[in-house]
Parts: C-alpha cells; sequence; structure tokens
C-alpha cells in the first residue's frame, strides 16, 4: 500500500479539516465521482448487454453484485459530496460527523452470498470493471 501512497505516514496525524483542503482530499474527491461515472456507464451499456447472455441464475448473482456495487459507489460519493459541503462552508464539521453521514454498511460493502454460490466470470465484470475505473483514472 505505501507504494501506492508514498506519503502515507505524513497522513496519520492530519486532522479531518486538513485533509479536506488538501491536493489528496481533491484527488480523492476527482477519482470517487469518476469511478461512479465509469460504473454507471458499464453496467448501463455493456455491462447490460452482455448480462443477458448470462443464465438465469448467474444473471441474478449478477444483478445482485451490481445492486451492491451501485450502493456502495453512492455511499462513498454522498460522503464525498459532504466533505465538500464542509470544505465550501455548506455544512459545520460537526453535522457531517453525525452517525447519518458515516461511511457505514459493512454488509453491503462485503454482501452476503449463498452458501455454495459463485459468480462466474462474467457476472464478476462488473465489480472488477468498476474497480479498475479507479486505478486507471489516476494521473502518472
Amino acid at each position: 500500500m505505501s507504494a501506492d501512497f508514498p506519503e502515507e505516514e505524513s497522513l496519520k496525524g492530519l486532522s479531518p479539516t486538513h485533509f479536506r483542503s488538501s491536493a489528496l482530499f481533491e484527488r480523492t474527491f476527482d477519482e470517487g465521482m469518476s469511478l461512479v461515472e465509469e460504473c454507471a456507464r458499464y453496467l448501463d451499456g455493456r455491462g447490460r448487454d452482455e448480462s443477458r447472455s448470462l443464465p438465469r441464475k448467474t444473471a441474478l448473482l449478477y444483478a445482485g453484485e451490481s445492486m451492491r456495487v451501485t450502493t456502495r459507489l453512492m455511499q462513498a460519493a454522498s460522503w464525498l459530496l459532504i466533505q465538500r459541503a464542509v470544505q465550501e462552508g455548506d455544512m459545520t464539521p460537526e453535522d457531517a460527523m453525525s452517525d447519518r453521514y458515516r461511511l457505514g454498511a459493512r454488509e453491503t460493502c462485503l454482501g452476503k452470498r449463498e452458501e455454495g454460490a459463485t459468480l462466474s466470470i462474467a457476472a464478476s465484470r462488473a465489480s472488477t470493471t468498476c474497480s479498475s475505473a479507479s486505478r486507471q483514472a489516476r494521473p502518472a
């Protein structure tokens, strides 16, 4: 992880206020929103087309996985927008730290899978494509 984020050591003492005003926040915000857009394009286009050829059970698993990914991305985008609202003075830091705006939903992120059920390569493409978009969106 430190290879991807060489400034990791300097982040340990970074307060939320300083984070929101940092270049790291701006990059995180831009990449997060790009990831949402890329995932939506895939799920509405190629992902939808490819899912039509899946067997019924796999298509149901794919649909569930797509919803899980979409839900988690929207939660992350919402959190980023809340941080931006604080940065711009539209919301107080105290309001932003309330439980209402916390990134949670561990069960959404990890998801429950049927015992013995596995996703085929085609059904797991939504997760792979959406997560690879964030790596591709990073500036060199």
